[in-house]
């Protein structure tokens, strides 16, 4: 996928996730610790349509690598997997 496929392209937006998983990237953030990263309430499609009961992490530094921090995501997800 290319930028030019979105109609509105947000270089601080990470990924856009549904409320329900609010504490599992909470308890990533909190472990990772980079200030860099933070959850916003606004969460959009690629239209610029506001996605119902979900949130967005995004970042203040685009293009850094985030590896380390997915990577403690995921093994939170798979900890306390509901």
């Amino acid at each position: 996928m290319f930028e030019d496929d979105f109609e509105t392209f947000d270089e601080t937006l990470l990924t856009n996730f549904d409320v329900k998983e609010l504490s599992h990237y909470e308890k990533a953030l909190l472990i990772h610790g980079d200030k860099t990263l933070y959850i916003d309430s606004g969460a959009f499609d690629n239209l610029g349509r506001r996605l119902p009961d979900c949130l967005a992490l995004r970042t203040t530094l685009p293009g850094k690598d985030r590896s380390d921090f997915w990577d403690i995501f995921d093994t939170l997800k798979k900890r306390y997997r509901r």
